[in-house]
Parts: structure tokens; C-alpha cells; sequence
């Protein structure tokens, strides 16, 4: 088979199978089998695969048909224009938390800091998405991003490597705030756990089954890591971002008198900005 007609008949596989974007799916997961970018699909259809490529192809398949990420199958995903690798050790990034990473960016150029002064500290880094992100369209910023999870950490390095920043990033393990002990930052960035406890189970399967829960659980009411944010942040900076749940804005304008709350691109209320100055 030509791969004109594998992604054919992928395509119709998949929605049959109720894959939510049959075609995309296809071409994302057939590019990382034979080694091509999506766009060379198209200048190849009629190349034919062989039995070793199609059978790396069928796996990859199977692996989705279980609801697995397809960025976990790839093992990589998109965000802010930058290339992360990803497992199911760490989040797979999304298009939300971009937002975060744009308002902090505007937060550092709106300040009457020197860039160039200016330090940052992530906290729960995870992939490493958001502190290589800030450090790659901030290159003069510091950042210090915290990590509990080592399997999780080790990913977040690669990544800095692989964007040639690892340099201006120092990693720390322990839990949340803990590894900042008593440093100071001129901004604190976090995207932390926010789902309630209770609704893990009521969460898509690619995410319940998958996506690591400690990355997820923001205990009871999905406010715990939140509050620790609001609370002991202040020691460690004036001016907190994050970003949290659906239905979180009411509950965190009381945790913080002090808030500017921005919806995201759909409308829904997810970034806050506490300060405490």
C-alpha cells in the first residue's frame, strides 16, 4: 500500500471507531512511523510502505484505539510554537496554558524591571513546557522551576537541552514551593493541580486513564495547590499567576482580594493574577 492509501483508509477506520479528528490523527500518526513530516505525506502519496513500516504504523493504532494520547504514541507535542517531548509521566501541554506563558510574558515587559534582572520561578514544572517556553522568548530572564515527580524532572531537562536552555533554567525537586526555600522572584508561575478529586473519574479516558493524577488532583474542591499558591506565595514573590479550573473564579477572588481574573480563548475564566502589593 501507497501511503495515499493507508491514510485513506486509516481515516475511515478511526471514525468509525469515533476518533474525534480521524484525518489529523492519521497523518499525525503515520508521519512519526515512516519518519516524515505531515506535509511530506502529501508530496509522497505515492510512496509504498513497507512491511516493517506499516506494521510500526498498526501499533501505533492499537495504541490509540485504547484512548491512549496521541502525543504520548508520538511522543511529542506542540506548544507556543516549540517541540516537547512528552510520556505519561508529565501533562501533555495545552493550548490554555499558552495563555499563561503570553501573560506572563506581558508581565515582565510591561515592568519597570530590567529584563535582564528579571527572575521567574515555575512552579510544577511538568514538561517544562512553561519555564523553557518564557526562557526561550525571554532569553535575558532567570527562571527556577520546581518539580516533585523526578521521572517528570528528567523530562523537563531534556526538553531544555533540546531548546539549548538549560542554562538559564535551574531545576529543583520537591514538593511545590518547598524546593524555593526562602528565595525571592519578581514572578511566580504555576499551572497546578486543579481538578477536584472527585471528578477524575468523570474525565476523558485519554486523560483519566493515561495523564499522571498527581498532576491532576487538586484535592477536594481542586483549590488545595491553589491556596498554597495564594498563602505562601507572598513569601516568595508580589505577583502570582496561574492558571485553574472551570467554576475556580469565584472561590479564588475570596482567597485573594487582590485579583485579575482573564478568560481564555473560549470565553472561560482561567488565568488569575494575584497581587499582593
Amino acid at each position: 500500500m501507497n501511503i495515499k492509501e493507508v491514510l485513506a483508509a486509516t481515516s475511515d477506520y478511526l471514525r468509525k471507531h469515533e476518533i474525534e479528528s480521524p484525518s489529523l490523527e492519521s497523518e499525525i500518526l503515520l508521519a512519526s512511523a515512516t519518519g516524515l513530516k505531515r506535509i511530506e505525506l502529501y508530496t509522497n502519496f505515492e510512496r509504498e510502505l513497507s512491511r516493517e513500516i506499516l506494521d510500526k504504523f498498526k501499533v501505533t493504532i492499537r495504541r490509540r484505539l485504547k484512548n491512549e494520547p496521541i502525543s504520548y504514541i508520538v511522543g511529542n507535542q506542540a506548544f507556543m510554537s516549540l517541540d516537547f517531548f512528552v510520556d505519561n509521566n508529565v501533562l501533555v501541554p495545552r493550548p490554555e496554558t499558552e495563555l499563561l506563558v503570553e501573560k506572563s510574558i506581558d508581565i515582565v515587559t510591561s515592568s519597570k524591571l530590567p529584563v535582564s534582572n528579571f527572575q521567574i520561578a515555575d512552579i510544577g514544572t511538568g514538561s517544562g513546557c512553561i519555564s523553557i517556553s518564557l526562557a526561550k522568548y525571554l532569553p535575558a530572564v532567570m527562571i527556577t522551576a520546581t518539580e516533585s515527580s523526578p521521572r517528570a524532572l528528567d523530562i523537563a531537562k531534556k526538553n531544555a537541552k533540546h531548546h539549548q536552555v538549560e542554562s538559564k533554567i535551574e531545576f529543583l525537586q520537591g514538593d511545590f514551593l518547598e524546593p524555593l526555600k526562602d528565595k525571592k522572584f519578581d514572578l511566580l508561575v504555576s499551572n497546578p493541580p486543579y481538578i477536584p478529586t472527585k471528578d477524575i473519574e468523570t474525565l476523558m479516558p485519554d486523560v483519566r486513564n493515561f495523564e499522571p493524577h498527581q498532576a491532576l488532583n487538586g484535592g477536594p474542591e481542586g483549590l488545595d495547590f491553589i491556596r498554597k499558591l495564594i498563602t505562601d506565595g507572598p513569601k516568595h514573590s508580589d505577583t502570582i499567576i496561574f492558571e485553574f479550573g472551570f467554576g475556580q473564579a469565584d472561590a479564588i477572588r475570596k482567597l485573594c482580594l487582590n485579583v485579575k481574573i482573564l478568560k481564555d480563548y473560549s470565553g472561560i475564566e482561567r488565568i488569575a493574577i494575584c497581587k499582593n502589593k
